[in-house]
């Protein structure tokens, strides 16, 4: 993968107004009638509505999105053809975006289309290399690879029911059909998959019937006599996947049980219940966010990486799904003022300018500005140079969080310390026994409480004291107009009260499970931090009592989150117990507690990458194509520290349960 600066399209157009691709000489669709062709070829070769009328999730593939007529065409079909609790997930990889200008002109000869290009165009994404997972509606997920072909589908975990092969043709882009990209066919196809193509070309004949599909030719669309058609008879393909991070079996028993109610647990509420399930989250306080997630107001500065490890290239994802979230569903609580993440060193300042060269995000998300720029972004004068983002702020927790659950059964007041399995289903229970609810699927979600549990206690999770406060403005701050950001952070003033905050203090998570003291200590140092980054200075009182928030980050050794199925941590150290010796060879696939998830360890960032996560999450469990590349998935896994162990040693491959050996 290229993880540099996106390309463009390079386009005329025609005198019909066709876009024309400069670079491999052919035009997007046909000036004739572009979408009765695409109707022709993909829908009705694919035997689109019929293939769907009798599943739950129908995945489309599609090679080259261009101007996402062929989207339209089908989520147009799927509007008035879709079965009953359906969702359609549509997978496009694309090499040369067009602009967004560019897809509303193309799209605009079809009246008939306008409400959905008009959607499409709303929450088309600022293009930047990798997937982008798009919520155009409640049934309908649009995931963009903006990636060359092969490295794109490499990067895909699905199983797909439909592919559309529709890149430029074979003589003018031949990498679009070339071995490497096609093999991801027969590894991606469930059993009986199809596919449609405008190209009779017999080099992609012959490399469809190698891969295991029936290949026929039929009558093609306009001035093409000819299309190709298919389906896949043929034996899946090896999983890219390594063995111990293998998928989950798929959960059909919509209903589930997620312990804890903070941002972590409410996401995946959202997740879930957008794909029609039944949820009843599991809090120990009284209110949604009381925890953690409570702080009154939770600044988005996004962590992005110089040379990002696959890990790194996590959070420029969540920045870009949060962003493209909250224009979709309108999500409530930001303060959309702009971050200023000051470097506020000459260490920082050089990393920053690494940081927008590599492109991980577009410029319409992160700026480099000098000190000057800065200080007239923020109102007041500062003395180092920053990131800027532009669409971030600081949210509203409480409003952000009881939005996303407002539809979902809560249970408050359970303080879950038992879960056990039945053979059926998950039992939770209180301390005293109490049964508080059953369910087949668990997402255990609430933080450094998810210790209480024997199932996750080979997770090395961390707990860290941060406190926020409350404090009026003084004349050296009262015109901040943006939030600031470092190693401290101060928010505009906001119902007259700027946020300050916040120190991350390690305490030991055995002693320190559910409330954290104020310390005037930390705050003085969150002051004196304040104080640097101004030429005005700013000096602030304590604030008062009921203007002081404390909370527990749970967080892990390399400041990763945890999400995804929860492993047999006896299963996998007998079945990988090679890896103490660096064995290679055919080791089995995971073995997973079955039905039980984690969504755990967001840190400082859990306000950015809870929604990613949460989407991820809920792909997994219901079968869906993921949001993001494999690679990325795997450095969230559970499995990834025990993985860690049994290679390093640390784990005694023995052992029928986890010590606390390996987890420093």
């Amino acid at each position: 993968m290229s993880d540099g600066p996106i390309e463009f399209a390079d386009i005329d157009w025609t005198t019909n107004d066709v876009p024309f691709s400069r670079r491999f000489r052919d035009v997007y669709f046909s000036s004739d009638d572009g979408l009765g062709e695409s109707r022709h070829v993909f829908l009705a070769g694919n035997s689109l509505p019929d293939a769907w009328r009798s599943r739950r999730i129908f995945s489309i593939c599609e090679t080259g999105f261009g101007t996402g007529l062929n989207f339209l065409a089908a989520w147009d079909l799927w509007r008035g053809s879709k079965p009953d609790g359906g969702h359609l997930h549509f997978v496009s990889v694309e090499r040369y975006p067009l602009r967004r200008v560019d897809i509303a002109r193309a799209l605009a000869r079809w009246p008939s289309l306008n409400e959905l290009s008009a959607r499409l165009v709303s929450v088309y994404p600022d293009p930047a290399t990798g997937f982008h997972r798009l919520l155009v509606a409640d049934d309908v997920t649009l995931t963009l690879i903006l990636m060359d072909a092969a490295p794109g589908l490499s990067a895909l975990e699905a199983t797909i029911d439909a592919w559309f092969l529709d890149g430029f043709a074979p003589a003018t882009n031949s990498d679009m059909w070339r071995k490497p990209v096609l093999d991801n066919l027969s590894r991606l196809s469930r059993p009986g998959a199809t596919f449609a193509t405008f190209t009779v070309a017999g080099l992609v004949r012959r490399q469809l019937t190698q891969l295991g599909f029936e290949v026929e030719k039929r009558p093609g669309f306009g001035r093409k006599r000819e299309m190709l058609c298919g389906t896949f008879r043929g034996t899946r393909r090896s999983t890219l996947q390594q063995p111990w991070y293998c998928s989950a079996p798929v959960s059909h028993k919509r209903r589930a049980l997620i312990i804890g109610a903070g941002i972590a647990g409410v996401s995946s509420a959202a997740a879930l219940m957008r794909r029609g399930w039944r949820v009843t989250l599991v809090d120990r306080g009284g209110a949604i966010a009381s925890g953690a997630s409570g702080n009154p107001r939770a600044v988005l500065a996004p962590r992005v990486a110089v040379d990002p490890t696959p890990r790194d290239l996590f959070y420029p994802a969540a920045f870009r799904f949060a962003a493209g979230f909250v224009r979709a569903t309108d999500a409530p609580g930001l303060d959309a003022t702009g971050v200023l993440s000051l470097a506020t060193t000459p260490q920082e300042t050089a990393r920053q300018e690494r940081v927008a060269a590599h492109a991980l995000l577009p410029k319409s998300l992160v700026q480099h500005v000098d000190a000057r720029t800065a200080s007239e972004i923020a109102g007041l004068k500062l003395s180092c140079p920053a990131l800027y983002f532009p669409g971030l702020g600081s949210l509203r927790t409480r409003d952000h969080c009881e939005w996303l659950a407002q539809a979902c059964e809560v249970l408050f007041n359970r303080d879950v310390t038992a879960l056990a399995h039945d053979g059926e289903e998950w039992v939770l229970r209180t301390r005293s026994g109490e049964l508080v609810a059953k369910a087949p699927t668990v997402i255990v979600a609430n933080g450094i409480g998810a210790l209480e549990f024997s199932y996750c206690s080979f997770l090395p999770l961390q707990a860290f004291e941060g406190q926020v406060g409350r404090v009026e403005p003084t004349p050296a701050s009262e015109d901040l107009r943006c939030v600031l950001n470092f190693s401290h952070y101060i928010t505009p003033a906001h119902d007259g009260l700027h946020t300050i905050g916040a120190s991350y203090r390690p305490v030991d998570p055995q002693q320190h499970r559910h409330s954290s003291d104020w310390s005037a200590n930390d705050h003085a140092r969150i002051v004196k931090g304040l104080q640097r980054i101004s030429r005005q200075g700013f000096s602030f009182g304590a604030p008062p009592a009921d203007a002081r928030w404390t909370g527990l980050r749970c967080t892990t050794p390399d400041r990763h989150p945890v999400v995804g199925p929860l492993p047999d941590f006896g299963a996998y150290c007998k079945d990988y117990k090679g890896l103490i010796h660096g064995q290679k060879g055919d080791y089995p696939a995971a073995r997973y507690h079955t039905g039980l998830y984690v969504h755990l360890a967001l840190g400082s960032q859990g306000f950015l990458s809870a929604p990613l996560a949460a989407e991820l999450l809920a792909s997994q469990i219901c079968g869906e194509p993921w949001p993001v590349e494999r690679r990325v998935a795997d450095s969230l896994h559970p499995a990834r520290f025990i993985v860690r162990g049994l290679k390093r040693g640390s784990i005694d491959p023995d052992a029928r349960t986890c010590t606390a050996s390996h987890k420093g």
